[in-house]
């Protein structure tokens, strides 16, 4: 009728209008098991399915287009409530759960990743110079008891054979074991020429003291600088389960408004936008598709 305003459902146009954490205060709370009630796919489907698009990305449309989704329910009018077959409220309290249970999970193993990479970063560097002050003390000590020594041709050849040829911790690490143990040797000579070139080099049981406890933080702390561990509460399959739990759920809602905007017009369709490569050209495992946005009509 002219003059006639059509009924409209309004939502904040902008991305920021909804978070996760408001809409689940706003419906209310759910349970996982309710979650993956609604889905009758195999872990291993819903992980593959999870696989193929970022956390972020799926936590940003979920906020977006569930809040659109719970404006249009509030206010619906009749003809849109018939309409809206299937999108209920007990459907979105249990999307935007699903929603927000995956995006603390996804955040949850950031966090304890990016918590271990500086645990990580702080072991390599002690590590490193542990292993660097081990190397520095293998060169000196050798040189100091070639001194002592006078390069006498069966004492040398034995600080060869101490001082070794391997870099790894585990070789430095023995390297100053059996220069600790020559070292001890030549403080206990009583040769004549090695006591007076011994008197004034440094050579010391403080130093071979020194020697023993820098060996033992080798041995211990030296390996640390090529370690690699991953540490987690969450393990990414699980952040994949819910990523996929997510993009179905979310597909379901989205298939259903949009079926809804065919048979009426006033219903405002849902359109992903983080999500768009995935729903309209990327590859997929679901068994549910949303229903296509038309093409706009020509003038």
């Amino acid at each position: 009728m002219e003059g006639t305003v059509p009924s409209k459902t309004t939502a904040p146009s902008i991305e920021s209008a909804y978070t996760l954490p408001q809409l689940l205060v706003r419906v209310g709370s759910a349970t996982p098991e309710e979650a993956r009630r609604l889905l009758a796919l195999s872990d291993a489907d819903l992980i593959a399915t999870g696989k193929q698009v970022a956390t972020p990305r799926i936590s940003t449309d979920c906020a977006r287009l569930y809040g659109q989704a719970l404006d249009l329910l509030a206010h619906a009018t009749a003809a849109q409530k018939a309409a809206l077959l299937g999108v209920t409220s007990n459907l979105l309290r249990v999307a935007v759960f699903a929603a927000h249970h995956g995006d603390e999970r996804h955040a949850a193993r950031q966090q304890s990743l990016g918590m271990e990479k500086a645990r990580k970063v702080s072991r390599q560097t002690v590590a490193s110079g542990v292993l660097l002050r081990g190397a520095g003390r293998r060169e000196q000590l050798r040189a100091l008891f070639l001194a002592i020594v006078g390069s006498e041709p069966t004492w040398s050849e034995r600080i060869g054979a101490a001082y070794g040829t391997g870099k790894e911790p585990a070789e430095l690490c023995r390297a100053l074991q059996d220069l600790g143990a020559l070292g001890k040797e030549l403080l206990a000579s009583r040769d004549a020429g090695i006591t007076e070139r011994r008197r004034d080099s440094g050579l010391s049981s403080t130093l071979l003291d020194e020697i023993t406890k820098l060996a033992k933080d080798v041995k211990a702390l030296g390996g640390a600088a090529l370690a690699a561990r991953e540490i987690s509460p969450v393990s990414q399959s699980d952040v994949d389960l819910w990523d996929g739990i997510n993009l179905l759920l979310l597909e379901q809602v989205i298939s259903l408004v949009n079926t809804a905007h065919e048979l009426e017009p006033s219903i405002p369709r849902l359109i992903p936008l983080s999500l768009r490569s995935y729903f309209f050209t990327g590859p997929k495992k679901s068994a549910a598709k949303p229903a296509p946005i038309p093409a706009p009509p020509s003038a």
